[in-house]
């Protein structure tokens, strides 16, 4: 198996390659059209191929010269914008190699936008905070009925970014006022207190071929940001509602739900779909021994799997822990060196050195 991977942010393609190493996969070749140098570009063993156009033509032509060049057999995209440039020429590109399986478009942009997606699950009884997708000429009514605290999210957006917390009505009301963009550009939801849940699935033509669920333990660097201390779990009732949804999405292929469980009434509820890979898909690999890249490879090949049955467990990344440990602080949770993945934490770091210190002298042929 010769993999393509068209990469998105480095921390989401890094955790990509770190899966299909584990699984010796034959060769990996990465194309990048990033602006930024990157400290992929020299890990031994993955061939790193620059594309430079402007237009969806040009990176067409440029990837099928690469397949050709290095016969590849596979093609793996990694983020939201490769998966939708993907599923908009699969026609094209499933002409010259095996694709992953990638969900209908409407549906991938209903995914994708919390807007969109918060219509959908009113309509069809999906669980999820209150919430509020227009405020033309609505404000003042929002700020005398809605819940605070509340949290005004973009309706595109990863790993907590651009979220802002209004802890009362006068907040929220003075900054919509104004901002007038956040009309068309945000929802207002209700701030659940509780803790973060996500859901990881996988499925082909509608069949789910395996999930992992995940508990957030040790909060990230921002407030919003993906949890870097975690417990696998299994919980029936999570899967039973996150299957609904993706059924009534006709989802194919992988997904990533955020949930949020409500520690006053008890309840789970559906905040978001990140149709991409996760920064966390190494640590399901570790942990629950769920390898979602090579089984969507295997997929893309018309391989028959076996339904995986996850492992649970705790699972913290080596810095992370190192670091909580120096501090002496683990947020009142316990995790030990068998949480920790430290050959394939280790592996990139001599490549980040090396970009860090001689990164302006590497060239980007």
């Amino acid at each position: 198996m010769v993999v393509l991977i068209l990469e998105g942010a480095y921390w989401q393609t890094d955790n990509v390659i770190v899966c299909l190493k584990k699984e010796k996969v034959k060769q990996l070749h990465v194309i990048s059209r990033l602006a930024e140098k990157s400290f992929l570009q020299l890990y031994p063993g993955v061939g790193y191929h620059f594309f430079r156009g402007a237009n969806d033509e040009a990176y067409l032509r440029h990837i099928q010269s690469v397949i050709k060049k290095v016969k590849a057999t596979v093609l793996l995209s990694v983020s939201e914008t490769d998966n939708r440039f993907v599923i908009t020429h699969q026609d094209q590109l499933k002409q010259w190699i095996h694709l992953m399986p990638l969900p209908q478009l409407s549906m991938f942009e209903t995914a994708r936008n919390k807007k969109l997606l918060a219509n959908f699950m009113q309509q069809h009884g999906s669980p999820l905070p209150q919430t509020v997708d227009n405020f033309a000429g609505n404000i003042d009514t929002i700020a005398e009925t809605f819940p605070f605290p509340a949290l005004l999210k973009p309706v595109i957006g990863h790993a907590g970014h651009g979220i802002i917390e209004f802890k009362n009505a006068n907040q929220f009301s003075t900054y919509a006022k104004a901002n007038p963009i956040v009309d068309k550009n945000y929802i207002l939801q209700e701030f659940i207190e509780g803790y973060n849940l996500s859901c990881y699935v996988l499925y082909s033509r509608g069949e789910l071929i395996c999930c992992t669920m995940q508990k957030a333990l040790v909060p990230g660097r921002t407030p919003f940001q993906v949890s870097m201390g975690m417990e696998f779990i299994y919980d029936d009732g999570v899967k039973v509602m996150v299957h609904k949804l993706m059924q009534q999405l006709e989802w194919n292929g992988y997904a990533n739900i955020d949930l949020r469980f409500n520690e006053k009434t008890g309840k789970t509820l559906i905040l978001e779909i990140n149709p991409r890979f996760s920064f966390t898909i190494q640590a399901s690999m570790k942990t629950t021994g769920i390898n979602f890249p090579y089984l969507l490879c295997r997929l893309a090949k018309g391989e028959k799997i076996t339904k995986p049955i996850p492992r649970t467990g705790r699972y913290i990344p080596f810095f992370v822990l190192v670091k909580n440990k120096l501090k002496g602080s683990m947020h009142g949770h316990k995790f030990s060196w068998r949480d920790v993945d430290v050959a394939n934490s280790l592996h990139s770091l001599l490549p980040r050195i090396v970009m860090r210190l001689w990164g302006k002298n590497i060239s980007r042929q």
